[in-house]
């Protein structure tokens, strides 16, 4: 119930398989990157200058082929594209995760009034393997954010429009920064919402799974606010670009100034080849309640 205080608007679709299996098989995707398989879409009738429109969606794949592929992703705004991520590497049917995970995330900034504004999120294979099946269950949530007397949301995206790799650290005390956001006053009672998503991809073959650490920081705080490891697979096994996404809530007691936060990643000593790609978002927002 965060957004109950804001002046704001979510528009959701959901779609979930009517039994609880969700290994439901609900179509091949297309091989055309021209003409993707549309997954969900989200119409406003009205969009004005300063809102925010967040975006999230998830779905999920298999790969019925015995050779490896890619899915490429889009999230178009009234048929042009404001997020892509041109391939994800889904293994053969002997080495892929069934019902893969996929999830996106971008903030549009609205600067001119806009209506009927439809996003759509859609995915194809690129390629001449017609055996990638989309699963369920699906989401493609947008959040429109108006009220910014109740909510500030902090935004910071980077977007390669190619295949641009940034080498990850393997020294956990001189880690890649890969976002930052920053807040100029955070008073008691505030939430502030996290949420963090990039893309990395492991050229090691001489190691096994590797362990890959993604923390959130605050300040100068040597303890994370968020903190995991997820493996990543060696290179004749991992999913290139995999996705890794993270979400944290901070919840403020004092007044605080200049507050950042900073999205790291490191890897162990040992490996030398793992990287960074985009589309890199990091999203801060702020919510606060109504005086009353």
């Amino acid at each position: 119930m965060f957004f109950q205080n804001l002046n704001e608007e979510i528009k959701e679709f959901k779609f979930d398989p009517l039994t609880p299996n969700t290994n439901v098989n609900l179509g091949q995707l297309s091989t055309d990157n021209m003409n993707p398989t549309p997954i969900a879409k989200i119409t406003f009738d009205c969009l004005n200058p300063g809102d925010l429109v967040w975006l999230n969606g998830i779905f999920h794949v298999t790969n019925n082929s015995i050779n490896d592929d890619g899915v490429n992703t889009i999230i178009s705004k009234n048929g042009v594209p404001i997020y892509e991520v041109p391939f994800t590497d889904i293994d053969d049917i002997n080495g892929d995760h069934v019902g893969q995970i996929l999830s996106q995330q971008t903030v549009d900034f609205i600067t001119v009034c806009q209506k009927s504004v439809t996003y759509e999120l859609a995915a194809s294979t690129g390629g001449d393997n017609d055996d990638i099946d989309l699963f369920g269950p699906i989401t493609f949530t947008a959040t429109r954010i108006a009220g910014f007397q109740q909510a500030e949301t902090c935004q910071f995206e980077f977007d390669t429009s190619t295949a641009v790799e940034i080498p990850i650290s393997n020294d956990i005390n001189t880690p890649t920064m890969v976002a930052k956001l920053t807040f100029d006053c955070l008073k008691p009672g505030d939430l502030v919402w996290l949420n963090g998503l990039f893309h990395v991809d492991n050229d090691n073959d001489t190691l096994d799974k590797i362990p890959f650490l993604q923390r959130i920081f605050k300040n100068n705080d040597p303890n994370p606010i968020y903190s995991s490891n997820t493996d990543i697979e060696e290179e004749s096994n991992d999913d290139l670009f995999q996705i890794l996404s993270q979400q944290a809530v901070d919840v403020i007691t004092s007044l605080q100034r200049d507050v950042m936060y900073t999205l790291i990643v490191s890897v162990p000593m040992n490996a030398d080849e793992v990287f960074l790609s985009g589309p890199i978002a990091f999203t801060g927002t702020l919510l606060r309640k109504e005086k009353r």
